[in-house]
């Protein structure tokens, strides 16, 4: 990637010692994920292998960026006396302001562009999406610090960015949550980010319709088959019955809205189902006392067999970004939890004694 080079004329004297400060400023270094680890998006295939390698480059070009500014931050704050020890001028503050507002169209460049490309991207986790927007925070509070006073149109500009890279976030945020769904059957993390929605709308004096992306998306991906084997044991008339059964489970919105359900703590309002065919009877037996033949069979009386589940969660795995900003993946956290209940299930059987 190209970058625009900054013009220091009349001040060429600051190249050397420049190359003195770079050592003592290593821990100001913008981190970022040196390497891809993956998401939800590229096990189900929403991501493929070009949009991790696109996500690589945003990723260094947004470090070498932050870098730079960094560098043009420190050099602004240090003291008097520590720019005699390393031979800068008394005014080399004033340079350092110069230097952070001339690469303001890099940054928009070479900063925003990759910035934008991050959150949007399908291969970027729901994590890393969030740190692109605290590097933009930073980057005002950067302006703010050298004594800008927010009236400036640049200043301005990057405010306006926020709402964008916010609207950007949530998107992959909620494709994330969708693709762990379809990948896994975990569905609690779209509760989680729904709530996580309705929180920030209230605090920022919104009103966000959350409730119906969540359907949306729990109806693509909330789609479970039960499978059951049911045996029946009663001692006089001797039956002995096996079936075999499948209930097909989805989500049903019509059972009102989710975050009343959440309040209620009835998942099993909106998750349930029933059998559609009547359970396959593996086999049936029947005997009565004393010297009596009986066969039984199957009657055609039969009622579905209806089931909700009530409580639904897995061992998952959580992209994340650690506190140097790398990406990384927790596996096998949390633990796996089903309550469901039953109910009909009638039968009839017909003897031949």
């Amino acid at each position: 990637m190209r970058s625009k080079n900054i013009s220091t004329a009349g001040k060429s004297h600051y190249r050397r010692p420049r190359l003195r400060i770079i050592p003592i400023l290593l821990v100001l270094i913008m981190a970022g994920p040196a390497t891809v680890s993956g998401n939800w998006g590229m096990e189900v295939g929403r991501a493929n292998e070009s949009d991790q390698d696109r996500l690589l480059k945003n990723w260094t070009a947004m470090k070498t960026a932050r870098n730079k500014i960094d560098r043009a931050m420190a050099l602004s704050l240090m003291s008097a006396g520590q720019k005699e020890v390393l031979g800068l001028p008394a005014d080399a503050s004033a340079s350092a302001d110069v230097l952070l507002d001339e690469i303001y169209d890099w940054w928009l460049k070479d900063v925003m562009g990759p910035a934008r490309a991050i959150a949007a991207n399908p291969a970027a986790s729901c994590a890393e999406a969030h740190l692109v927007t605290s590097q933009l925070l930073r980057m005002i509070g950067s302006r703010q610090i050298l004594g800008m006073d927010g009236t400036d149109k640049r200043d301005q500009d990057l405010v306006e960015m926020l709402p964008e890279l916010a609207a950007l976030t949530i998107a992959r945020c909620r494709d994330e949550a969708l693709d762990e769904c379809v990948a896994t059957g975990r569905i609690l993390q779209i509760f989680q980010q729904m709530t996580a929605e309705g929180r920030h709308a209230q605090l920022q004096g919104k009103i966000a319709d959350v409730e119906s992306w969540a359907e949306d998306a729990l109806q693509q991906c909330a789609i479970y088959e039960l499978h059951f084997v049911s045996t029946t044991n009663v001692e006089m008339p001797i039956v002995e019955t096996v079936r075999d059964g499948k209930v097909a489970i989805k989500w049903d919105a019509s059972a009102g809205g989710i975050m009343e359900a959440m309040g209620r703590n009835k998942l099993g309002d909106f998750l349930n189902g029933q059998t559609k065919d009547s359970p396959f009877f593996v086999s049936v037996k029947c005997a009565l006392p004393g010297n009596f033949e009986v066969t039984c069979s199957p009657g055609a009386d039969s009622d579905p067999v209806r089931s909700r589940i009530q409580y639904l969660d897995l061992k998952h795995k959580e992209f994340y970004v650690d506190a140097d900003g790398i990406s990384k993946v927790r596996d096998k956290i949390g633990e796996a939890k089903f309550a469901f209940e039953f109910a009909g299930g009638d039968f009839a059987l017909e003897a031949v004694i």
